[in-house]
């Protein structure tokens, strides 16, 4: 193959603009912008990016050299990519120090260790959740895992095109391999994404066929300037807008089990920098390398470094940014970005110091094990903070005990749990129906059924509202299927059961899904699900009685007081929220109490009263940490309100 064939690679303006367009729509997905809500489709873009950047330089070295100097290559990937990454990384991890919990510490410091050997991406796989899961999210390095995912298609990528070359040298061939890795690629990815989300979604091997598929676009027919082929091209380039920026608003973020939703953006960045090749003149190449753009496109890689833990920091009590915390992260998310490319980013990469490639190797080195030392040092801070009586006190909080935990199905099963608590051996039978809400009550349940002798027979399943609502689970990233069969399921058991009294408590934060779109559950919803409910328990003779949701705390209450106490003792007004703060829900309960008001078999337990008094919710009083996250009661403090719950079914 001649050296003429291979199309020419030099620094092109559009591609700063492309970048640009990727991480601004990364950054306002992230500041809770209204309509972005697929932003975050950006890292799709700078993965279509990559591949092609990076395969051209290696395409290009193989063809003129017959070979990869590897040695070359991860000596530039070092300077460009190391040496901020790792200021950044470990600066944010000194900083969330001072104010989160060493437990939260010690959780980051596991991130950041993982990330220092670029496999953070690894990390969040492991959690088992989505990339919007609420834990999730408030970890300052999320966005670190499509930089491990780059730095692994980096390590892999270069000796799978040197194996190419040893299989054969003709161009052709190479498109149908490479062909043939990407759709291996993307199928893998949507098989997966119905199974395992947080695998498909964050690892490499699911990945590549982005990167795949912005290195084939050097095999096609390269545009014309003037021929059919340039409005054609033209055109392309447009539709490539339209898909990038149409995704940003079209795409929902949990958008369920349609991993094809993935290809829009891929195909219009793939578009834009086919047609961008021949194409300069045309406005929307203008535009893409207008000097704001490639402005903001140059400091891309700082911007996506710093505007995450900005963010995070900004929210670390809140759950969404207010007007002037959305002005304070965009401000410094740039004013840090432009240091950090003017000090770091920029003279870094090429600093005389650099200039062999045992230097610049030598010195990959040292970072990562600055990165690792730092991690590990404030990993084995955290852990030694956590051994104060304050902080055992906190970390000891107890949800129901193990025993309820038995008693519940499992998020992925759709089976009836066989369990009995309270005086297994009376005639005399209450049926608990609902989900963790429920579970929470059980050992007080247990208490007493056994005192009254009453048996106490659960009937419930993790994230599953008895209400007919079609949920979306955020740790599962899809519809819960799971839920909708159980519920069929667990009705049936009731109405076979014929218990004396039901008891339904449940969680009133569902989200529901509508025609792909995830959205909080609305007044609609609920009174449509009152309603079916209402009809299925009719047949029932069961006296029912609905336990009222507790409130929700802005924060998960044993986080908020691991960060406030230190080694002092806790104290009721450390964490105490406002009820303005405090998410009721009251359009929920109504909804229940409007549609149960004629059924005489129905009583209501409202226990807001006992949550919050004079205006404030605490979250500890007499000695007792009442809810171990935002919205789930302790153990103690349900055995505290335990006399309430025993005096109204005495009632029934």
């Amino acid at each position: 193959m001649s050296k003429e064939t291979w199309p020419h690679l030099g620094f092109r303006n559009d591609i700063q603009g492309l970048r640009a367009i990727a991480v601004l729509l990364v950054i306002l997905f992230h500041a809770d912008i209204p309509g972005l809500h697929g932003g975050y489709i950006g890292v799709d873009v700078f993965f279509v990016i990559s591949g092609y950047l990076i395969s051209g330089l290696l395409f290009r070295e193989l063809v003129q050299n017959g070979k990869i100097s590897f040695a070359d290559f991860y000596a530039r990937r070092i300077r460009r990519i190391l040496p901020l990454s790792v200021f950044v990384v470990v600066a944010s991890l000194i900083f969330f120090a001072v104010f989160v919990s060493p437990w939260e510490l010690k959780e980051l410091s596991k991130t950041t260790l993982l990330t220092s050997i670029f496999s953070s991406n690894i990390w969040f796989i492991t959690q088992a959740t989505d990339y919007f899961g609420a834990e999730t999210e408030s970890n300052p390095f999320l966005h670190t895992w499509s930089l491990a995912v780059e730095e692994q298609f980096y390590f892999i990528w270069p000796a799978l095109l040197a194996l190419l070359v040893l299989v054969t040298r003709n161009k052709r061939l190479w498109m149908w391999l490479l062909i043939t890795i990407s759709a291996s690629s993307f199928i893998a990815f949507v098989l997966l994404f119905a199974q395992n989300q947080p695998l498909a979604f964050f690892s490499m091997p699911t990945r590549a066929w982005q990167f795949g598929a912005g290195a084939l676009i050097y095999f096609l027919p390269q545009p014309q300037i003037k021929s059919k082929s340039s409005v054609l091209s033209q055109v392309a380039a447009g539709a490539g807008l339209v898909f990038i920026i149409g995704s940003a608003y079209v795409i929902d973020a949990g958008f369920d089990n349609e991993p094809l939703w993935a290809l829009p953006p891929t195909l219009g960045a793939c578009m834009i920098i086919w047609a961008g090749q021949r194409q300069q003149g045309f406005w929307l190449f203008r535009l893409l390398a207008s000097q704001p753009l490639v402005h903001i496109g140059t400091l891309s890689y700082s911007l996506y470094l710093w505007h995450w833990p900005i963010i995070v920091f900004l929210k670390l009590n809140s759950e969404r940014l207010g007007i002037n915390d959305i002005i304070w992260a965009l401000a410094l998310t740039y004013l840090l970005s432009w240091l950090s490319y003017r000090y770091i980013e920029a003279k870094l990469r090429k600093h005389e110091g650099l200039n062999t490639n045992f230097r610049s190797i030598l010195f990959g080195g040292i970072l990562i094990v600055l990165g690792l030392g730092s991690s590990l040092v404030l990993y084995l801070y955290a852990k030694n903070a956590m051994k104060s009586p304050a902080q055992q006190f906190i970390e000891s909080t107890q949800f129901a005990n193990k025993q309820a935990s038995l008693c519940v199905t499992a998020i992925t099963d759709t089976a009836l749990s066989e369990c009995e608590l309270g005086d297994t051996q009376s005639n005399k039978v209450i049926a608990v129906f609902g989900d963790s809400k429920a579970q929470q009550w059980l050992p007080v349940l247990n208490e007493i059924g056994e005192k009254q002798g009453w048996k106490v027979v659960p009937i419930l399943k993790a994230g599953c509202s008895p209400a007919y609502i079609d949920p979306f689970l955020v740790f599962l990233g899809r519809e819960y299927h799971e839920c909708n069969i159980w519920r069929e399921s667990a009705l049936e058991k009731l109405i076979n059961l014929k218990p004396d009294i039901v008891i339904i408590t449940h969680y009133y934060g569902y989200q529901t899904s509508e025609k792909g779109s995830r959205r909080i559950a609305d007044n609609n919803d609920w009174q449509k699900g009152y309603e079916l409910l209402n009809h299925k328990l009719s047949t029932l003779s069961s006296k029912v009685l609905l336990i009222r949701d507790n409130p929700q705390f802005p924060i998960s209450i044993p986080k908020c007081l691991s960060r406030v106490v230190g080694i002092n003792t806790i104290t009721e007004n450390m964490c105490a929220f406002t009820k303005f703060e405090m998410k009721f829900r009251d359009f929920v309960y109504e909804a229940a109490k409007s549609e149960f008001a004629n059924n005489e078999k129905v009583s209501f337990l409202d226990l807001n009263a006992y949550y919050c008094k004079d205006n404030i919710c605490l979250s500890f009083h007499d000695g007792i940490v009442r809810y171990t996250d935002r919205h789930h009661l302790s153990y103690s403090f349900t055995k505290e309100l335990g006399p309430l719950i025993e005096t109204a079914l005495m009632k029934l």
